[in-house]
């Protein structure tokens, strides 16, 4: 199991991430109960206890676990049970965004996916999110976007050791096409991704960061959109992501 900020075979020149500000009141909370959660001790259909004593048992004010328990909610991690309290909802109702806890929390066992695997699917969803909504926006794509995708890109690259910054890099300058297009559910679809990815990069470290070819790649994606060769920008932004993902899915294996 990867553990947050834990050590791994990283690239040459590459950092772990800073380690976060303290975290607040809320957040504690939070995170105690996302973990207890996550872990098992509170399995699904489990009751949680009540508030006073649960505000208790976590040294909260009622307010302070209000709030965490609303975070946990818009995870549909819980729901209020009119007459008995707050349930825990089933893994299987589980919002994506629950994803780089589950690979911190989450206990081994035959019926737990291995990190590998969580890691494997995540990139998998990604690499189809990227190519569908480029397909989807390609030929809304302004003449001066390519060029701002180009600054993001190189502006990605000088920060590749910044940690969860450069995780989400490939996000980033796809995310400035679609801005440029005008599509706001892909930019929202992206926007939940990057926040998935970047908390991903606090469990994963340096091993997100891209790989030598990163800057190569976008440009070849960028040239095509430039000719307006829609199958080819997505051909090569297919063949960057799976390269890039299969380096990335060999270092978890050597760090497992």
């Amino acid at each position: 199991m990867i553990t947050p900020n834990s050590p791994a075979s990283a690239p040459s020149g590459a950092t772990h991430p800073v380690p976060d500000a303290p975290l607040t009141a809320t957040e504690t909370v939070f995170e105690k109960l996302l973990a207890d959660i996550v872990g098992g001790t509170y399995p699904a259909g489990a009751r949680l206890p009540a508030e006073r004593d649960l505000a208790k048992q976590l040294g909260a004010s009622r307010p302070t676990l209000r709030e965490a328990l609303r975070r946990l909610g818009e995870w549909n991690l819980v729901k209020p049970r009119r007459g008995s309290g707050i349930a825990v909802q089933d893994v299987t109702d589980w919002m994506i965004d629950v994803l780089p806890s589950y690979l911190r929390y989450a206990e081994p066992g035959p019926e737990a996916p291995s990190t590998p695997i969580m890691v494997k699917d995540l990139l998998r969803l990604r690499r189809s999110l990227m190519r569908e909504i480029l397909s989807m926006v390609i030929t809304r794509v302004r003449p001066e976007a390519t060029a701002r995708a180009r600054d993001v890109a190189r502006d990605a690259w000088e920060k590749r050791t910044a940690g969860a910054r450069s995780a989400t890099a490939d996000l980033d300058v796809l995310r400035s096409i679609v801005e440029s297009a005008k599509c706001l559910p892909g930019l929202w679809m992206l926007n939940q991704m990057s926040g998935i990815y970047n908390d991903l990069a606090k469990s994963l470290g340096a091993v997100l960061s891209p790989p030598e070819s990163y800057l190569a790649a976008w440009d070849g994606v960028l040239d095509a959109l430039e000719q307006q060769n829609s199958d080819e920008a997505i051909a090569r932004m297919n063949q960057y992501l799976e390269g890039h993902d299969e380096r990335l899915m060999a270092l978890l294996e050597l760090i497992q």
